[in-house]
């Protein structure tokens, strides 16, 4: 059985099946040298099948700043190990 999502444009429900963990690695992978694009440029690159780059944001594969509100300009990039600051605050563990 699948789980399903729930979200609300301008009033009115929806719902989806989100993709596979296979399916979201399987696209970030053929479109990984492409990035990074705003979310604009990311949205309509993935305008095929049921990916799209909120998907791919909520299961780790992209990121985005968080530092100013999301919007169409925002700039997404598939840099996952960059400024992690949990690295600096786990020093004094010995890693």
């Amino acid at each position: 059985m699948h789980s399903c999502e729930i979200y609300i444009v301008a009033g009115r429900h929806y719902w989806r099946v989100p993709p596979s963990p296979d399916a979201l690695t399987v696209a970030i992978n053929q479109y990984r040298d492409r990035f990074p694009l705003s979310l604009t440029a990311a949205t309509n690159l993935f305008d095929v099948g049921d990916i799209d780059p909120y998907s791919l944001l909520l299961a780790g594969h992209l990121r985005c700043s968080l530092e100013q509100p999301i919007s169409h300009e925002t700039l997404i990039t598939t840099d996952l190990e960059a400024d992690n600051g949990w690295f600096c605050v786990a020093q004094e563990y010995g890693f």
